[in-house]
């Protein structure tokens, strides 16, 4: 072991000390000797030392960047004592010594299957790159076909963006998606053709020429299907699945004229394959699956149910409750607003400057495609009462129905709809009282039959509930509870965006059950910033009031 200047590989410049280490395996009974290069960085020992092996004598072996030749010697995540830095380092060298060996001695072949796409995605000698920008969305096909891809740049912190493609099937397809990813800068749509017999080698190297891509071919049909594909544009994308993974492969075959020196016209296919391009390397392309399945199964392990759930009012509460809604991996939504967002409402609302003077509704919509462009998404730019109105169906089909509007009026509107019998979805009615003072849930569970008359006071109509008492609603509820810009609609209340976030953390487990398991109806009431009452001398109703304690309450 010498120390040396540098590890001659082109990924990594940061280290603070290299080592080339002489060492020895054991291959077919013989002492074979071996160079490892070592390189440790300033965290060291708390990040293990990165080991590169720069000999092709033994490759194709497993484990190793065939482009920065660094061996792969643990698993994201391991742990270890750094106790022990000289261990440490003599058990990267062990390992480093024990993957060479068994991959000289071709005794762990099996590893490449397990970590095929990794192989795949990797560059290889003559080649100018893989592009992994690649999506195959739902489930593979069953047979061989031609496919849409649309492709479209990403514009993120990067100058130039990302350029994406998202291979989809020609229908069932949910009419937002393809309108959303159209929206795009540089959206495309073209064609790819799927082929279902192709059968890539279970070893690398992956360097794909029209030779090897024609072995690769299993069916006749397909290499049929293929020619005839190529023979109409004389250029043509093929992706196909990395065996029994959920990756996608692919290689893009350029275009290919039909005038040679000396021949007649020439079909695309023997300009690819009869001459000097049979051994030129196609562009390889891969990418992953992105389907419900899949994102469950790297989830909650299995497939969920469909839910669907309509959010009215999409404000501060209503907004940030769709972040919560957002994480269960098979929703769809109704979206209701009337309001676009004002420069004052970004303090507690989930948007920002971005989305200022545009509707609360569509914007809620493209936050949630930005997580998940394919789910179902209906939005609605107008009043409760219109809406559901014409929509009733489809809102009695939901899982839930969120009131997060903050206008008595509207939600009445709303509960003669359940007291008629008309709406039969079970309700969650949300706010928050001045200052963040309390937080209440109201659960409407209709097929109960609940009573829902005596939530308000008839001659006041406030909520019977409120953890303010009601005389300081009536002396102070117009004054000194919320602030006022000019206009005829300019009052709102006072509390902050961490106090939303707040609320809605403490109710969302009860949300939750809910949803999965519907009860009978009741009231839930979160204690909130009991201080300020304090401070502004507002009194709250009798009884002990614990800060951040929920309570539940009968309807």
């Amino acid at each position: 072991m010498f120390l040396v200047d540098s590890i001659p590989t082109k990924t990594r410049s940061y280290y603070v000390e290299c080592w080339k280490v002489h060492t020895c395996i054991s291959v077919s009974s013989m002492a074979e000797k071996i160079e490892l290069y070592i390189g440790f960085t300033s965290a060291f020992p708390y990040e293990c030392p990165e080991v590169y092996y720069f000999d092709t004598k033994y490759d194709y072996i497993p484990h190793i960047d065939y482009f920065s030749r660094k061996l792969c010697l643990f698993e994201d995540g391991s742990t270890y004592s750094p106790n022990e830095p000289v261990a440490l380092l003599h058990n990267c060298i062990k390992k480093a010594k024990q993957l060479i060996e068994i991959g000289a001695k071709r005794e762990n072949k099996d590893d490449f299957i397990q970590e095929l796409h990794s192989y795949w995605d990797s560059k290889y000698p003559g080649e100018s790159y893989v592009d992994e920008d690649w999506l195959f969305y739902g489930d593979f096909p069953n047979n061989s076909q031609i496919l849409n891809v649309w492709s479209y740049y990403e514009l993120l912190s990067t100058e130039e963006g990302q350029y994406h493609h998202i291979i989809v099937p020609t229908d069932n397809i949910e009419n937002g998606f393809k309108e959303y990813i159209r929206k795009k800068p540089g959206f495309e749509d073209s064609e790819v053709l799927y082929l279902n017999s192709v059968e890539i080698p279970d070893t690398p190297p992956y360097s794909i020429t029209p030779m090897v891509l024609e072995n690769m071919i299993r069916d006749i049909e397909d290499l049929k299907l293929l020619k005839k594909e190529l023979e109409k544009k004389r250029y043509i994308k093929i992706a196909f699945r990395l065996q029994k993974t959920n990756y996608i492969g692919g290689v893009v075959i350029p275009f290919q004229s039909e005038k040679r020196k000396g021949f007649r016209k020439l079909s695309a296919y023997d300009e690819l394959t009869r001459f000097e391009k049979r051994k030129n390397y196609l562009q390889r392309f891969s990418g992953k699956i992105y389907s419900l399945s899949r994102i469950s199964q790297r989830t909650v392990g299995n497939e969920v149910k469909a839910r669907k759930f309509a959010v009215a009012g999409l404000g501060s509460v209503g907004s940030n409750l769709c972040y919560f809604l957002s994480g269960w991996s098979n929703t769809g939504f109704l979206l209701v607003d009337k309001e676009i967002i004002q420069p004052e409402n970004i303090g507690r609302h989930i948007h920002g400057v971005k989305y200022i003077h545009q509707s609360k509704v569509y914007s809620m919509e493209e936050y949630l495609r930005e997580k998940r462009p394919d789910i179902f998404i209906k939005s609605f730019y107008d009043s409760i009462e219109r809406v559901i109105e014409i929509n009733i169906e489809e809102f009695n089909s939901c899982s839930m129905l969120f009131l997060c509007m903050g206008d008595c009026m509207s939600e009445q509107y709303v509960m003669s709809l359940v007291k008629n019998k008309m709406l039969v979805v079970p309700i969650m009615v949300l706010w928050l009282e001045p200052f963040a003072i309390a937080g209440h849930l109201v659960y409407i569970n209709p097929t109960n039959n609940p009573n829902i008359d005596g939530l308000l006071n008839r001659d006041t109509m406030l909520y019977k509930h409120n953890l303010i008492k009601e005389s300081e609603y009536i002396k102070k509820g117009s004054t000194e509870f919320v602030s006022r810009d000019a206009g005829c609609n300019g009052a709102y209340a006072l509390y902050s965006g961490n106090d939303v976030v707040l609320f809605l953390s403490a109710m969302y487990s009860i949300i939750n059950d809910k949803i999965n398991k519907p009860t009978n109806s009741m009231c839930y009431r979160w204690v909130g910033n009991i201080n300020k009452a304090k401070e502004r001398n507002i009194a709250l109703i009798e009884g002990e009031h614990i800060k951040g304690s929920v309570i539940e309450i009968p309807l």
